[in-house]
């Protein structure tokens, strides 16, 4: 989750301090029995996305004949498609998220003047006052955490419980002061022809049908990231232990890491890497027997597509961001200087929390999932 700098923090405060008085002077919004527009900001990552599918179910639920449109990134936009509970997806790449190009501030601030007040009811998600400003210029009512700063532009504000609560649980809690709710399974629909299609690439590549494992080695993170030559040495005992074909799965960015990875090893395994599109790569992932990997999207589109994954968590707490399930599992070491969640490390044996992690381990995890 992008963190809000301390500089604009301190400006943030500074906005609240006038901007509450005045909003208790301002309308309210419009009320929630005649709702037929809504808009859910999601304007950052793959795995946010996947996680907010139960915001999508719960939502049209509450207000059945209401459009729900969902404003979000490019690259995360594919992830939508055939979803029944989205009726609209527009895509716009805010300068404060998209780590690579963006529309910059100039087609953001278009967008907002061309949909001024288009939606009746706003969701925002993140707890970041820059999404609030956003909502408050295309939405009537207005529903989310005032925590983080300009909570006065909201009309509802949603109870931030402060134990520790996994982010689905989180963002459910928004719609739940709409009087909406749903179970926190996350949902990626597919095709039957884009599985069918999965399936041939995997044939033409000679992999095993029966028994194929995605790993998925490269999170957006250093931090994140378990070591080279334990991702090899794991592929390679997958393989010998169960015949399975070892698919690994990335970004192009991701290519030199996996590269390194595969040079590592032993045996050949097949690499997709860059070669995948999102759904492709959904579809993959759905027709192997386990996925592992670190925390990334790929990670949570296993979870969604309902493939047995095993999680490798460090800097990151898996009780927010991981599964505890019956074929969904995490492993971490809790170390003093858990969890983080920093971009660097100060811890003086580097990364400890992800070196720390061992490749029996995660065998002795996957001997579990696959049997």
């Amino acid at each position: 989750m992008h963190s809000v700098q301390p500089a604009y923090r301190a400006l943030f405060r500074l906005i609240d301090f006038v901007g509450y008085p005045l909003a208790a002077l301002a309308r309210k919004g419009k009320s929630l029995d005649n709702v037929s527009s809504i808009v859910v900001l999601r304007l950052d990552h793959i795995g946010d996305m996947i996680l907010t599918t139960p915001v999508f179910r719960a939502l049209k639920s509450r207000f059945p004949n209401a459009k729900l449109t969902v404003l979000c990134r490019r690259l995360t936009a594919p992830l939508l498609r055939l979803n029944p509970y989205v009726d609209e997806v527009i895509s716009l790449d805010v300068p404060w998220f998209s780590r690579e190009t963006n529309d910059g501030w100039s087609k953001t601030t278009a967008f907002a003047r061309k949909n001024h007040a288009r939606f009746d009811l706003g969701i925002e998600l993140h707890t970041d006052p820059r999404n609030i400003l956003l909502l408050s210029k295309i939405s009537k009512t207005r529903v989310g955490y005032a925590s983080r700063g300009l909570g006065f532009m909201l009309n509802i504000k949603a109870n931030y419980r402060r134990e520790k609560l996994h982010i689905i649980e989180r963002s459910l809690d928004v719609v739940r002061a709409l009087g909406a709710d749903a179970s926190p399974k996350t949902e990626l629909f597919l095709t039957k022809a884009e599985i069918n299609r999965a399936r041939e690439l995997l044939f033409r590549n000679k992999a095993n049908l029966r028994s194929c494992i995605c790993i998925s080695p490269v999170a957006a993170r250093a931090n994140k990231n378990w070591l080279h030559v334990r991702f090899a040495e794991l592929a390679d005992r997958l393989a010998e232990k169960h015949k399975s074909t070892v698919v690994f799965c990335g970004s192009k960015a991701d290519k030199p890491v996996v590269d390194k990875i595969l040079a590592g090893g032993k045996k050949q395994h097949l690499n997709l890497t860059g070669q995948l599109d999102l759904r492709e790569l959904a579809a993959v992932i759905k027709l192997c027997k386990l996925f592992i990997g670190p925390d990334t999207g790929p990670m949570h589109i296993a979870r969604a597509v309902e493939t047995p994954l095993i999680g490798l968590f460090g800097p990151v707490d898996p009780a927010v961001w991981g599964y505890d399930e019956q074929n969904y599992r995490s492993i971490y070491h809790e170390l003093p200087c858990s969890f983080c969640d920093k971009p660097g490390c100060s811890n003086r044996e580097r990364y400890e929390c992800m070196n720390s992690i061992t490749v029996d381990e995660v065998m002795a995890m996957a001997e579990k999932l696959l049997h």
